[in-house]
């Protein structure tokens, strides 16, 4: 996943497997910002406690900002506690399976010989805004 996010123009630094604190990713991002992203490889949806538990996890690091992705679904209270938090500090991001698969999309933009060829999936509109709010574009 750290590959992933490199590509999207992050650096990106993996944490200690045994102590991440529910933080499996660090990413330095434009403007000095920092990013916690938590990865689970999941079948079931993720419960909202599994959310509530990373934002402990960002309030302990210190950071305001994460993203939360999965090979699966949130269930559906995720939304709402997602907003709540964005009216605080804490900002969290949703990452789905689909929207993880479209990001694995355009960061194979590194194999297409030039920037606007129009078979490269990362041209697609739809698939770029997902990623725009990160200022890596």
């Amino acid at each position: 996943m750290a590959d992933v996010f490199r590509r999207l123009g992050f650096i990106a630094r993996i944490t200690a497997y045994s102590s991440d604190g529910g933080i499996d990713v660090i990413l330095d991002g434009p403007s000095d910002s920092v990013i916690g992203v938590q990865v689970k490889r999941y079948k079931n949806a993720i419960n909202v406690e599994q959310i509530r538990e990373l934002t402990g996890a960002h309030v302990v690091k210190g950071l305001t900002r994460g993203i939360f992705l999965t090979t699966s679904t949130f269930q559906s209270g995720a939304e709402p506690l997602v907003e709540r938090l964005a009216e605080t500090i804490y900002q969290i991001d949703l990452v789905d399976a689909s929207r993880f698969y479209d990001a694995l999309k355009i960061a194979q933009r590194l194999h297409y010989r030039y920037k606007d060829d129009p078979g490269a999936p990362y041209n697609r509109a739809d698939l770029m805004h997902l990623w725009n709010s990160y200022g890596t574009y």
